[in-house]
């Protein structure tokens, strides 16, 4: 398999206009992919984030990973 690509704080603007980031982590190659998403008050970035869920195992193994801010914490907009 390809290399893992990952773009981080990617903005995704919800329906009341706050913008949440998350870091994206995609196998190489091209979709479509199953997705796996995380949304966690504790930070995205986290250590304790890879004991639940290996973001770049888990690209290897062909899902794509999004983990998500949620609203009003860390890199995310809102309260």
């Amino acid at each position: 398999m390809a290399e893992i690509q990952i773009e981080v704080d990617l903005p995704a603007q919800m329906s009341d206009g706050t913008v949440l980031r998350a870091d994206v982590y995609r196998p190489g190659g091209t979709g479509p992919w199953p997705v796996l998403l995380s949304r966690l008050p504790y930070g995205k970035q986290t250590p304790m984030m890879t004991v639940m869920l290996d973001p770049l195992a888990a690209a290897r193994r062909g899902f794509m990973v999004v983990i998500q801010d949620t609203r009003g914490r860390f890199a995310s907009e809102g309260e």
